[in-house]
């Protein structure tokens, strides 16, 4: 092999990198492992919160040392650890849509009430229903039908806006109204990254979602759902505040540190509270009056906890201007406890208000600063009521960016009055209870138009403008899709995952050891080492590992051994021809490149295609499965041949089978292609049976496809599911009778019931949710031995019983992932029949792979509509289960290229035997590598199918289906329609 010292390089520093990564998590391993130990200290109600304050305190503390060379905190660590799913870790996921309409009826102000406005905002409603994505462009048709032309200016023109006006062309107006929507999702976005940021959930996933007004919303561990979708749909407030200076707040927090200290000390301390008292107003006023941050930090260092223990917390060497101290994050709740005690609010003005930084700030070291504000008669000094528009630009006068804002007409003399009473004094920008930005007055602002300086990036400056908008229209989000993770299940998820994935590893390994010998025994060592590869690739990527993702872990272990077992058959059939053992290896690996390459990379067209279209454990299938590819590539096609190398040069011999496989299927002597009749007749008379069980059974469509409400709930005793839906039949009863419905079924154990029920689905608000929920409730409560109160059977806090996961999709969803699906299924087979057309040069092989793919995706969902009565698991045609056509179509596909691929070499080698011929003993000749790779791919699959938990028992029913019709499929149709396509346009050619 040439560049083998290249390859050795880069392998090692490969490891060397997957080492770095994977590293991460076994220090955050360690670190929560001491956070539980310092827990178990406590009473069994206080633990969670002691290990949570524990991970809190040290999350800007280092905990890991590279060699010397770098420190990584906590914080850091956990960000680069192995990223768990929500199927594995519980938790939420939310999918928020912005109520554009809102935003335009806002805009259109006193013409939101006009005959045609209204009948416009309707149609685009019923676009938005019908899955439209742009609503701002279906509104503008809309209009234009309803006002017989009219002018959009005349709608939107306002005194208060400068960039509509009565002349404003409608593409003008558009834009601006494009811009305006662009802007609220902004704002929108950026006030919930805080407010998630704020709610303390560990590796928070939020992104908003391309050419669209969505938000999606991942938090892991969440226990309480309800909070989070308040916190989530709660309307944002922007206020602005007069501020305290430092000098006018830090001797009352003197006091107030003094009295704390006294409130815990004993009757013979007490004597010693006016000296302490002194002593720390002297010690602020030296930290505040420092002149570097050197001498500031040496003051702040002489507070400790047991003098101190509001200083130690609250680091006054920050303060200055409005800012009265910074404090780490783990040590916020402990300061408001503080200033929430009677005793210490008596010491405070009546107006005093204290509010903290959004962010920790780079120049405190992390820490959040906290505000010292001014209410004017118990309210902010003015609200968002008078903006009329902010924006981001970059200073004249220096490299930085900075914020204009715009008040309204209202707006400008109350700033005016505000500006000129605070000359000299930061103006505090509040939003949502926290300070976003606190610039001083330079001097009185007339004309309502300033601008806010500072530090700022243009980012920052942009984020600035949109949280100074946000308030001005309202474009609230409302939940359109909602799926919630207990804890447990997500615990008993990955054991049953981590077990199938073992044990399924275990027997690949040793079916290759078994069935190779010693050249098995060496493919094991290049999949271990795949494995890792594996997984730290995964997580430099920062991939999310989910529970179909290990199923992808675990397929890919099965296709791994593909290329070894395309390699180690084609090396045997040059030892048979006579070659030397050196040469067969290096014949066998070359022969064995065009087989191997265009079966994978068909493959990963498909996983392409999955993650395009796929939602979050769909694409952390598609993910798993295109690295596990391209890793097993590398191992396969360098470690492999390294290690034979190694062997040959060290031992001289290297085995290739085992007296018993030797020869296995080496001398079949089939026609397979005089037997294609047989074969079309099975094939027909199964998509006859499909069609017909399609039309009369249907499919068992899952909530992904149809909207509606999901939920799993736990009893603490066996229940019949018949017994369970004829109560929820009567509790959920709704006037149109298609929705009312409920489909019960066990889901695992028989105390475990998932439920099914379209009641409400489209009316997505909080309300409904709740109302739903307790409907359930009522009529489930009776099931169980004991009492179970509401909070007890919702919340997934403490979720032994009861409601342990649940899901809810809007109809706007559903119809995207119909689309998103017949797209994913259509492109991938276009995808495929395109590559192998360019690669075989003949469009007659493309047609017959593509028709073979059709009719294995098509008997797989015929099986499913006809079995999904019949069986003991959930055979639900869902997200999960497109996921699970396309890996068939790329599995099919694999097969089918390395058949294709034989047929090629043969017709090049012997041109003149008929083509019949040719195609029979390019099958026998694959037929041990199509037996072996089918037989390791359905071991792992068997073992993931039996011992991998109910959550993927259907997705993995449909692969084991698809493996079977796949492997028959390649031999028996797929090549023989090549083979009729190729006679018909041979003969029309002559």
């Amino acid at each position: 092999m040439q560049s083998k010292g290249a390859v050795k390089l880069f392998t090692i520093l490969l490891v060397i990198g997957c080492i770095y990564q994977l590293s991460f998590s076994f220090i955050t391993r360690g670190v929560e492992k001491k956070a539980a130990a310092y827990a178990a200290a406590y009473d069994e109600s206080e633990q969670s919160v002691r290990e949570a304050y524990y991970l809190d305190s040290v999350q800007n503390q280092p905990v890991f040392s590279l060699l010397g060379l770098k420190d990584f905190t906590y914080k850091e660590c956990k960000e680069k650890e192995v990223n768990l799913g929500l199927d594995l870790k519980g938790g939420m996921n939310v999918m928020l849509e912005i109520e554009v309409q809102d935003l335009v009826k806002s805009l259109a102000g006193e013409s939101q009430n006009d005959p045609a406005f209204v009948a416009a905002i309707e149609k685009a409603n019923e676009a938005l229903k019908a899955g439209t994505d742009d609503y701002i462009g279906e509104f503008a048709k809309a209009y234009a039908e309803t006002s017989n032309g009219g002018s959009l200016a005349t709608i939107f023109v306002s005194p208060d806006r400068q960039d509509i006006t009565p002349n404003s062309t409608n593409d003008e107006v558009l834009k601006v109204l494009r811009d305006e929507t662009d802007a609220a999702i902004a704002a929108s976005f950026n006030i919930l990254r805080s407010r998630i940021d704020h709610f303390g959930v560990t590796q928070p996933n939020i992104q908003r979602l391309p050419n669209s007004n969505r938000i999606l919303v991942e938090l892991p561990g969440v226990k309480e759902p309800e909070r989070v979708r308040k916190l989530l749909q709660g309307s944002a407030s922007l206020e602005f505040w007069v501020t305290y200076t430092t000098d006018e707040v830090l001797p009352i927090l003197a006091e107030a540190d003094a009295l704390i200290k006294q409130s815990t000390e004993t009757p013979a301390e007490e004597q010693a509270a006016e000296a302490t008292t002194e002593a720390a107003s002297d010690l602020v006023s030296e930290v505040a009056n420092a002149t570097t941050t050197e001498e500031a930090v040496e003051g702040a260092s002489r507070f400790s906890r047991e003098q101190n223990p509001l200083f130690a917390l609250l680091d006054p060497s920050y303060s200055g201007g409005a800012i009265v101290g910074a404090a780490a994050a783990a040590d916020m709740t402990a300061i408001n406890e503080y200033l929430a005690r009677p005793e210490i609010q008596n010491l405070f003005p009546a107006d005093l208000k204290f509010m903290w930084g959004i962010k920790g700030e780079e120049v405190f070291g992390g820490r959040f600063a906290l505000y010292a504000l001014r209410s004017v008669d118990g309210k902010p000094a003015m609200d968002d009521s008078a903006v009329s528009t902010a924006q981001s630009q970059y200073s004249d006068r220096s490299a930085n960016a900075e914020v204009n804002l715009i008040m309204n007409s209202n707006g400008a003399s109350q700033w005016a009055q505000l500006t000129g009473q605070n000359i000299g004094k930061p103006i505090a920008i509040v939003l949502d209870g926290y300070v976003y930005s606190a610039p001083n007055v330079i001097n009185k602002i007339e004309g309502g138009s300033s601008r806010i300086t500072g530090n700022f990036t243009i980012q920052e400056a942009d984020d600035l403008a949109n949280v100074l908008k946000s308030g001005k229209v309202p474009a609230p989000a409302r939940i359109i899709q909602d799926t919630v993770v207990g804890p447990s299940l997500g615990a008993e998820s990955i054991n049953a995952g981590m077990f199938s994935f073992v044990l399924a590893f275990i027997l690949v390994l040793l079916y290759m050891g078994l069935f190779y010998k010693t050249a098995g025994w060496m493919a094991d060592v290049a999949l271990i080492l795949n494995i890792f590869l594996l997984m730290g690739v995964l997580v430099s990527f920062g991939a999310v590992l989910t529970l179909p993702g290990i199923a992808g872990i675990v397929l890919t272990m099965g296709m791994a051994v593909d290329a070894n077992v395309i390699i180690y058959e084609r090396i045997k059939e040059e030892l048979r021809a006579g070659k030397g053992l050196s040469l067969a290896i290096k014949d066998g690996f070359s022969n064995a490149y065009s087989a191997i390459i265009d079966g994978q990379l068909t493959t990963i067209i498909t996983g392409v295609v999955l993650f395009i279209f796929g939602n979050g454990p769909v694409q952390g299938f598609a993910t798993t499965l295109i690295i596990g590819i391209l890793t097993s590539l590398f191992c396969a096609i360098f470690i492999t041949r390294m290690l034979l190398e190694w062997v040959e040069a060290k031992w001289g011999k290297v085995a290739f089978s085992r007296s018993w496989s030797e020869n296995w299927l080496s001398n079949v002597k089939f026609d397979f292609i005089g037997k294609r009749k047989a074969s079309y007749i099975i094939s027909g008379s199964m998509v006859v049976l499909s069609i017909i069980s399609l039309a009369t059974l249907g499919l068992n469509t899952g909530v992904d496809f149809t909207g509606g409400r999901t939920y799993v709930v736990r009893f603490d005793q066996n229940v019949s599911a018949e017994d369970v839906r004829v109560a929820l039949d009567k509790a959920l009863v709704s006037d149109d009778a298609t929705k009312s419905s409920v489909e019960v079924k066990q889901y695992g154990a028989e105390n475990q019931m998932r439920i099914i029920t379209q009641y409400k689905y489209d009316d997505t608000s909080e309300e409904t949710t709740a109302e739903v929920d307790a409907l359930i409730y009522e009529a489930l409560k009776g099931f169980y031995t004991y009492p179970i109160t509401l909070d007890g059977f919702v919340s997934t806090q403490e979720d032994v019983n009861g409601i342990i996961s649940s899901e809810k999709i809007g109809p706007a969803i559903a119809k995207d992932m119909i689309f998103g699906a017949l797209y994913a299924v259509l492109f991938s087979l276009i995808a495929i029949g395109l590559y192998i057309t360019v690669r075989f040069k003949r469009w007659e092989w493309a047609t017959g792979a593509t028709l073979a793919l059709t009719h294995n995706a098509f008997l797989v969902i015929g099986i499913f509509s006809m079995l999904y009565h019949v069986m003991p698991f959930n055979l639900e045609v869902n997200q999960a289960f497109i996921a699970a056509i396309l890996t068939i179509i790329g599995y099919s596909i694999n097969d089918t290229v390395v058949i294709f691929d034989r047929i090629r070499e043969f017709l090049a080698l012997y041109p003149k035997r008929a083509i019949g011929d040719n195609i029979n003993q390019a099958i026998a000749s694959t037929l041990s590598r199509t037996m072996n790779t089918s037989v390791t791919t359905l071991v792992t699959l068997l073992a993931m199918f039996i011992l991998g938990g109910e959550t993927l028992r259907g997705f993995i029913f449909a692969l084991l289906l698809g493996v079977i019709i796949g492997t028959y499929s390649s031999v028996f149709v797929a090549t023989p329609i090549a083979y009729d396509i190729l006679r018909r346009t041979d003969k029309k050619t002559k």
